[in-house]
């Protein structure tokens, strides 16, 4: 899972420091740097606050979170499918003035490369 990679690309959209997400989180700078750079991963209850301040719903959080080596070799080729699809819906979705659509357009594209190339450590 991407966690990190997400939490650290919808904080930067919300032009939010560390410090700020943090303090609203009732967790520390720190550990949301490592929740951030994937040497942690939060809890559900934790993912849960982050979309109600980040006003992202829960279930995108999950999905662009999700890594094929998540998923059963079953559901691996369906999702292969469906993914860049989504990528591209979730891009046109977030075309709204109070969002930075380059800065989530670019980071959804700097992730599926990272994917593609096979380079991209999971959170």
């Amino acid at each position: 899972m991407y966690f990190g990679k997400i939490i650290k690309l919808f904080r930067k959209n919300s032009k939010k420091t560390q410090v700020e997400l943090a303090s609203l989180l009732d967790i520390t700078p720190e550990y949301l740097s490592k929740l951030e750079n994937g040497s942690k991963t939060p809890s559900i209850e934790l993912l849960k606050k982050l979309s109600q301040i980040l006003d992202i719903p829960l279930p995108l959080f999950l999905f662009l979170s999700t890594d094929e080596s998540d998923l059963t070799p079953e559901k691996r080729e369906r999702f292969n499918q469906f993914k860049p699809v989504i990528d591209q819906l979730l891009i046109q979705i977030f075309d709204e003035p109070i969002l930075d659509v380059d800065s989530i357009g670019s980071g959804l594209k700097d992730l599926s490369k990272l994917r593609k190339e096979g380079n991209a450590q999971p959170a």
